[in-house]
């Protein structure tokens, strides 16, 4: 029973580590507006705009913060992925401590006890 509840413990643990990776590694972005469509004979005007250094500094500045959210989810997809091994790692270890439970059963025949008991009884003559 104790491997059993153990068992269904890692089992949990591993959903819940599965879920909580797919969770953090959506990503948010910011949405995309659609282009204006050009029909037929119109044409669009375009004024091209002078890049100063203001716009490069707040282009830097939202690169910088972009960059630090990415490296934020990196870091959480990492920790997660850690618990998933670990998690999987203590399901072997439960799943190989299942399979001796089970041989040990399979083994635990009445002749086999009886033949123990036997042998316990002769060693404490």
């Amino acid at each position: 029973m104790e491997i059993m509840n153990e068992v269904k413990k890692v089992m949990l643990a591993s959903v819940i580590a599965t879920a909580s990776v797919g969770v953090t590694t959506q990503v948010t972005a910011e949405e995309e507006k659609p282009s204006d469509q050009i029909s037929g004979n119109q044409q669009k005007t375009v004024t091209q705009k002078t890049v100063t250094e203001t716009d490069v500094a707040i282009s830097k500045e939202k690169v910088e913060q972009v960059n630090a959210v990415v490296k934020n989810q990196e870091e959480i997809v990492k920790s997660n992925q850690n618990e998933v091994n670990d998690a999987e790692k203590v399901v072997g270890e439960a799943t190989e401590a299942v399979a001796q439970a089970e041989k040990v059963v399979k083994e635990a025949t009445p002749k086999n006890i009886q033949d123990a008991k036997e042998d316990v009884s002769a060693k404490e003559i």
